[in-house]
């Protein structure tokens, strides 16, 4: 499939201090979390916050602990976007912004979804007020996936292996409906759940299972699970709303769910879930998980701040010096 290449425009980058370690619990509230958690239960969280923003989110982690996510800002006078995606690696921000075409001064905003192991970003950008697109970010080259015709439009790319098979949402043009994708090598296919009104596409991990949420027949959001050409609905006993995010090579799942009006994170493993809630926060949402079981994702506080947050499982993080404490970012000068 042909793509179109942009060069990337220059980019900040920020260092990071640690401060002090923390270690806080997720909970396991259900019988079978307490029977068969994923993990034993405890993880470390590391607060991830872009200096001088208003908001960060956390949506993506490779095996190298790579983050990528989005930053919000305060809107200046004229300017329509509020957010721009960014990877955090080795220490550093490195802010992802979609470079405009020669001549073109439209305001662009931009979210990173998922990093793979080879360090290609899948994401997506909106221009002004106007359409969203889809992109990938490999080698400092920036490039949006094409509509595959002219009935059909692209709007994010959600999740990519490390073969480059990338998942993600586009809309019908001809009755403006949703439907998830799967892009892999050049072909393009359809991702739907059966009778439902909108099918959404969040992750994929390298066996190319797919996960994501649709609303049903019924008019309601359920999350789901495509694996080998058959569906399977995800649903959280008791809960309002289960919305999965990503999956890893084990098969282990990351989202959030919504019960008695509030908003949870969630691993699930082996058919049962561990609720995963950051220490003191009001809402707290799990976008991404890598191989080792490390999760991204956010929180609000109690001032109603969105911060991103990583969290290591106690197995692995109680060895991992980059498991202790929270992130607070500061800039360098280059």
């Amino acid at each position: 499939m042909r793509k179109i290449l942009i060069h990337c425009a220059a980019t900040l980058c920020f260092t990071a201090v640690l401060p002090p370690a923390a270690m806080a619990n997720g909970t396991s509230d259900s019988p079978a979390d307490r029977h068969h958690p994923p993990f034993d239960g405890k993880y470390r969280f590391r607060t991830i916050d872009v200096p001088d923003a208003t908001g960060t989110a956390a949506y993506g982690i490779n095996d190298a602990g790579a983050v990528v996510g989005r930053f919000f800002h305060p809107q200046l006078p004229g300017q329509f976007s509020l957010n721009h995606g960014f990877l955090l690696k080795n220490g550093q921000f490195t802010t992802i912004q979609y470079p405009p075409a020669p001549g073109d001064d439209s305001d662009i905003a931009e979210t990173a979804y998922d990093i793979n192991n080879q360090g290609v970003i899948a994401g997506g950008y909106r221009i002004g007020h106007g359409f969203n697109y889809a992109f990938l970010l490999e080698g400092g080259v920036y490039s949006t996936i094409p509509q595959p015709d002219p009935t059909i439009y692209v709007s994010s790319a959600n999740g990519i292996t490390d073969a480059g098979t990338i998942a993600g949402t586009y809309i019908s043009t001809r009755i403006s409906d949703i439907h998830s994708y799967l892009l892999k090598q050049g072909n393009f296919s359809t991702i739907d759940v059966p009778d439902a009104i909108a099918t959404y596409a969040n992750g994929i991990n390298n066996a190319e299972d797919v996960v994501g949420e649709y609303i049903g027949s019924d008019a309601k959001q359920h999350g789901y699970l495509s694996s080998g050409g058959s569906v399977t609905n995800i649903d959280r006993p008791g809960a309002d709303t289960t919305t999965p995010y990503g999956i890893n090579a084990r098969g282990q799942i990351a989202g959030a769910y919504r019960e008695a009006g509030a908003t949870h994170g969630f691993v699930l493993a082996s058919g049962s879930y561990l609720t995963i809630d950051y220490p003191g926060a009001t809402s707290t949402e799990v976008f991404g998980i890598n191989n080792k079981g490390e999760v991204v994702g956010d929180y609000l506080d109690a001032d109603g701040r969105r911060h991103g947050f990583i969290a290591f499982p106690r197995h692995h993080a109680k060895n991992q010096e980059e498991g202790r404490g929270s992130m607070l970012m500061s800039p360098f000068s280059q």
